[in-house]
């Protein structure tokens, strides 16, 4: 198979919270993309993102519990080396929030059966203008991902003024990107651009997700709105900058299906109502992210607010009544 009909490899990446999710969803409801297998990588043991995308089973693939950049290469090759790569236009792979885009492009280029079918072709990175620099700073898996990119796509820009400063400070790692606004229409020959292709070259594994946790937080109980609001206000100012990102589903008092939750760094996003359960749990699963914060006490806190409280630690009425804990309650 020559070069020209090799299948293109798009990769999504950005860092946690940035919206890589929101916009596939917009890629896959263009026409253009409709015939994509999609590949998502989720760090934690228990998937969310898959059942968030709007594409069907057949033409969605799920890697978890690991990083594709790391942990789980051999997987993301050994799986895409088992699909029918013949039948699609393409392969999207969503990573996670903390994964290097370059040692994935690698790990397609030299492994020759994949390399015969499959062609890296872009790398589009989702950047957070509310908040996205802080992280740059802090974590240089952000850093990696924007001057890696060759599309980089302006996510919560309703949350700012104007995106000049955030253009003018991604250009200072990337000149080189096309930016765009991600509420701009899908425009594929754009987005398709091929990569630099010496960007694709051999450098050392990446170590990075040891630094990283993965918190699941589940109950069969149902929750009362403002309880699940004050815990995951309370979560947010407890771990500040160690808490990254927090997805999942929850199962509310008087409704039948379940609200989509999502908190980005300090940002609470609006519950959003699901239709139906997604799979065969019908109970609040939550996975909470972070860098550097005890996996216990994330636990004893939520064991707080379900009424599971142990000697000395605080119980849901105490957090509730915390006014700094949980601001608007």
């Amino acid at each position: 198979m020559n070069s020209k009909t090799k299948k293109p490899v798009i990769l999504l990446t950005g860092f946690l919270g940035s919206g890589k999710t929101t916009f596939l969803n917009r890629l896959l409801a263009s026409e253009a993309f409709h015939n994509s297998l999609v590949v998502i990588n989720e760090f934690g043991s228990i998937g969310i993102d898959h059942h968030l995308v709007q594409e069907s089973s057949e033409t969605l693939l799920e890697l978890s519990n690991g990083c594709a950049c790391c942990s789980v290469r051999g997987e993301l090759v050994e799986t895409l080396a088992n699909q029918p790569l013949e039948q699609f236009d393409r392969v999207i792979i969503e990573t996670t929030g903390i994964a290097n885009p370059l040692p994935i492009f690698q790990s397609l280029a030299f492994h020759y059966g994949l390399s015969q079918t499959l062609k890296p072709a872009t790398i589009i990175t989702t950047f957070d203008t509310k908040s996205g620099f802080e992280l740059v700073e802090s974590h240089q898996e952000a850093l990696h991902q924007i001057s890696m990119a060759d599309t980089i796509v302006m996510t919560k820009t309703d949350l700012t003024a104007s995106t000049t400063d955030a253009e003018s400070k991604i250009r200072s790692l990337n000149q080189t990107a096309h930016l765009i606004n991600s509420t701009d229409p899908i425009m594929p020959d754009k987005l398709e651009a091929t990569t630099a292709a010496s960007k694709v070259i051999k450098t050392p594994l990446d170590h990075h997700a040891a630094a990283y946790s993965s918190t699941v937080l589940a109950t069969d109980q149902p929750l009362s709105q403002s309880s699940l609001s004050g815990l995951l206000h309370t979560l947010s100012n407890q771990f500040g900058a160690k808490l990254l990102r927090i997805k999942g589903f929850a199962k509310l008092e008087g409704r039948n299906a379940p609200v989509a939750v999502q908190v980005s760094g300090d940002i609470v996003h609006d519950f959003e109502p699901l239709e139906h359960w997604p799979g065969e749990t019908e109970s609040t699963q939550l996975v909470v992210i972070t860098k550097g914060a005890s996996a216990t006490e994330i636990q004893t806190l939520f064991s707080g607010f379900m009424g599971d409280v142990t000697l000395d630690a605080p119980d849901q009425q105490a957090l509730l009544n915390n006014p700094l804990a949980i601001p608007g309650l």
